[in-house]
């Protein structure tokens, strides 16, 4: 997952359960999601054009009303149960694999994205409550 964020430029929201993926400290680790988690992270999702979930259980802890979670963002789910993928929130790129094997797969084709911006505008939500 951090060669993966790193390679792209990507910032990183995590869960409770995904806590650890990348390091807390990282520049490009903006926070928690879910009723728990940080305006930041949680804004981010609401904003974001594209949100890729790993292993992810779109739950109401997590997603609020689901009706209004990331209306704006087109949604790849990786998930090795496939029973869990759409099981909630509707996705649009569902993928049924180990999440390591993903990420293997998707470091070989990863590209830097600009995302300076972006990064720039979530750094923004995070200043408002710190």
């Amino acid at each position: 997952m951090l060669k993966l964020a790193e390679m792209t430029g990507v910032p990183v929201i995590t869960t409770i359960m995904g806590k650890g993926a990348i390091p807390t400290t990282h520049d490009l680790y903006i926070g928690n999601l879910e009723i728990h988690g940080s305006y930041a992270a949680n804004t981010a999702i609401s904003n974001c054009d594209v949100l890729f979930s790993i292993g992810t259980r779109f739950n109401d802890r997590i997603t609020g009303k689901i009706g209004h979670f990331a209306t704006h963002a087109a949604i790849i789910h990786i998930d090795i149960d496939s029973a869990s993928i759409s099981r909630n929130i509707e996705v649009d790129i569902p993928i049924v694999a180990d999440a390591k094997t993903a990420l293997l797969a998707l470091l070989e084709k990863a590209q830097k994205l600009d995302t300076q911006e972006w990064l720039g505008q979530i750094r923004q939500w995070q200043e408002m409550f710190f």
